[in-house]
């Protein structure tokens, strides 16, 4: 019990030459080698004339939070995410499904093909956003399009990176600072490559055909990229899973999506 055990480590003090002392929140014992300063009572007192004066800073607010300079998305950067014609899956379901995909391309590129189904099955039929068999062998069949193709491989082995956060102020958006994560990023000595993976159903024929929100969000990659690699040249693609087809972006056309959004958020904040 409670006794018995503050017994125990007050027998243990005394055997161990531990004497009474006072110490502010009472009697006890106290068990010292070499020289210690005086307490209490003891202690000299101050020294007269002698006053502690601190710095202004120590009573000043601290400044108010600058809620204008919310770190962005680059998802959330305005403009469409989808071509005129996209249908079937309402928008939670679409993004359910993209979830999916995403996991499996996470997960699934460095295992034996021959144990792909069983690790998407593990991966995709528990939680709250379980698949069903049949979305699952969907889902997998998409998956291993990407997956099998050669030309996409190396976007695939060790040396590329996978759902690598990226963040950075960008001067296109005001100095704002935007926080995303990149699906694929490939690191070179002289190049840096970020790849994002989109399950639209209906894809553009060209780059410039891309909806304006998903070449925003690729400049803002870009952007970071360049701030964070700075002298190396940097290029981002979108990866078509529906398709597995890899689109090169041009740099010149993310820019300048990127600038479009700046100029908004500009204008949306000066009204």
């Amino acid at each position: 019990d409670g006794a018995a055990w503050h017994d125990r480590i007050r027998e243990g003090l005394e055997t161990a030459g531990a004497v009474p002392h006072g110490f502010p929140t009472g009697e006890g014992l106290r068990l010292a080698t070499g020289t210690w300063p005086k307490t209490g009572a003891e202690t000299a007192p101050a020294a007269p004339g002698i006053e502690t004066v601190l710095d202004p800073l120590f009573a000043a607010h601290a400044p108010a939070h600058d809620t204008a300079a919310t770190t962005l998305r680059p998802s959330d950067l305005g403009g469409a995410s989808a071509l005129p014609g996209e249908a079937g899956l309402d928008e939670d379901a679409a993004k359910r499904r993209g979830t999916q995909i995403h996991r499996l391309l996470e997960i699934l590129p460095p295992l034996p093909a021959a144990d792909r189904a069983n690790a998407a099955r593990t991966l995709l039929a528990h939680g709250p956003d379980a698949a069903t068999e049949d979305e699952i062998a969907l889902l997998l069949a998409e998956a291993e399009k990407v997956l099998s193709k050669p030309s996409l491989a190396p976007i695939f082995t060790a040396d590329a990176l996978a759902e690598v956060p990226v963040s950075a102020p960008l001067d296109a958006l005001g100095g704002r600072r935007i926080h995303g994560v990149i699906d694929r990023l490939i690191v070179t000595p002289d190049r840096v490559t970020a790849i994002d993976f989109k399950t639209n159903a209906v894809l553009p024929e060209r780059p410039e055909d891309t909806p304006e929100g998903l070449l925003r969000q690729m400049g803002a990659y870009a952007h970071a990229l360049a701030a964070i690699y700075p002298g190396r040249e940097i290029e981002t693609a979108l990866l078509w899973t529906r398709t597995a087809t890899l689109m090169p972006l041009p740099h010149a056309l993310v820019s300048a999506a990127l600038l479009r959004a700046g100029q908004l958020d500009a204008a949306g904040a000066a009204t």
